[in-house]
């Protein structure tokens, strides 16, 4: 199982508190340093020597203690047995051993113990103890702090934590609103290592300084506001935290929800207008999208867009589904707003436009956004705005299709498929200019 551990006076080696090194012990042999062992999980190759490796666990880890124990008599020595029985009978506890100058700690269970005695054994007897620690990982009994620092939020924040051990901790993330921007409602984490994502939404005035903590170990949020905590619901991954440098990216408030995937602006491609005109009528388009949980923080939507000469207007609706295209209605009052050609560029580029307030979409359900022409007068032919498109198998949007309109009344063709409006719907009430606490504390974790 490893070499031996060379012990001294001022090592520590305790179960449940209670010390199993020094009077009445004396312990010689405490194996703790191999690894657990690792299930290597792959997948054959077709016709092909070899596999393919596509993941790995470790298991249980084993920690074997030998000593001798002692007494002045026999009589003291059987109550000794049946105190150290009684010790090693108690399940999931901390079993804690010195290392490099630290204490490390195991969550384990004595699988197996003896008492190796011979009948001339009256006032000592050899004994050995397994213990089985599930978690496989042993942890440092002090905390460390990865990351404790304010960032700036008008752009999305990027935190670097460099995480110590041999293992990966699960730290608690704390987020603590030095001054949270006006109307956010919800925070995202992005791993950029791995492309996992974390958001947490809560529709309820934030302040400016209630926290979020983020307990990995528990995959528990807690929400804190005005000194009192509240345990919501997330959506995505709590976030994984590998040895070394991590990169994550922060953003409070207006937190992407639903989009399309192309990788930059540069992927998007010229599409539908969206005008009033004499020569064209009146062109709209629509893209269709849903969630995969409800949401009652949706504010905003970012539409890939750019403009020819000088139109006026075009109005960004989310209406409801009848039959497989837009109905013609909002799902809240508050779902439409104008955005005006004095915002947009001639490139194409995302422009954000945000509602008087959030509102709350269901799951499951089909939802469309909406772009036509705001504008009285009409618009000319030469005046107007061309909507951004994706048509990349690993571009567009997967859950919904795209349609334009020309005419009026409307009348919406089949959706594509093959081709999406490119947009971001946002999550989280409005974002902006303001900062937050970030505070990364975790145990050390070992093989």
């Amino acid at each position: 199982m490893g070499k031996v551990c060379k012990l001294n006076m001022n090592d520590i080696v305790t179960f449940d508190s209670e010390s199993i090194i020094g009077a009445p012990y004396i312990t010689r042999i405490v194996q703790h340093e191999s690894s657990p062992d690792r299930r290597i999980i792959s997948h054959e190759l077709t016709r092909e020597d070899g596999s393919v490796f596509v993941s790995s666990r470790y298991r249980e880890k084993r920690i074997l203690i030998e000593g001798i124990l002692t007494e002045d008599d026999a009589g003291d020595l059987e109550e000794q047995i049946d105190a150290m029985k009684e010790l090693l009978s108690r399940e999931e506890k901390n079993l804690d051993i010195s290392w490099n100058g630290e204490t490390r700690r195991y969550v384990a269970t004595c699988s197996r113990h003896t008492f190796d005695r011979d009948h001339f054994h009256l006032r000592h007897v050899p004994f050995s103890a397994e213990f089985v620690a599930s978690a496989g990982f042993g942890i440092d009994t002090v905390t460390t702090t990865a990351i404790d620092d304010t960032y700036d939020t008008t752009t999305d924040v990027s935190v670097e934590p460099t995480i110590l051990g041999t293992a990966p901790p699960k730290p608690i993330i704390t987020l603590t609103g030095n001054n949270w921007p006006s109307g956010c409602r919800g925070i995202s984490i992005v791993n950029e290592d791995t492309g996992e994502r974390f958001l947490f939404s809560r529709n309820v005035d934030w302040g400016t300084d209630s926290i979020v903590e983020i307990n990995c170990a528990l995959k528990k949020i807690t929400h804190t506001i005005s000194g009192v905590p509240t345990v919501c619901d997330f959506a995505g991954l709590i976030p994984q935290f590998k040895v070394g440098a991590n990169n994550f990216t922060l953003k409070a408030g207006a937190v992407v929800n639903q989009a399309t995937r192309e990788a930059s602006i540069a992927d998007v491609e010229e599409g539908a207008m969206v005008v009033n005109s004499t020569s064209y009528g009146k062109c709209r388009t629509a893209q269709k999208f849903s969630l995969p949980y409800t949401d009652a923080t949706v504010q905003g939507i970012r539409i890939a867009v750019l403009k020819l000469g000088s139109p006026l207007s075009f109005n960004v609706r989310i209406e409801t589904d009848a039959d497989g295209v837009p109905s013609g209605s909002l799902v809240h009052a508050d779902a439409t707003q104008g955005m005006s050609q004095a915002s947009i560029g001639t490139s194409m580029g995302y422009w954000s436009v945000f509602f008087p307030n959030p509102i709350s979409l269901q799951a499951n359900i089909t939802y469309w956004i909406v772009c036509e022409p705001g504008n009285t007068p009409v618009d000319s032919s030469m005046n107007y705005f061309l909507v951004g498109i994706v048509n990349g198998a690993d571009e567009i949007y997967t859950d919904g299709g795209y349609m334009a309109d020309i005419g009026n009344p409307i009348v919406w063709g089949t959706p594509s498929t093959i081709v999406s409006q490119a947009f971001q719907l946002l999550s989280g009430g409005r974002g902006g200019a303001s900062s937050v606490d970030v505070l990364i504390q975790y145990e050390k974790t070992y093989l």
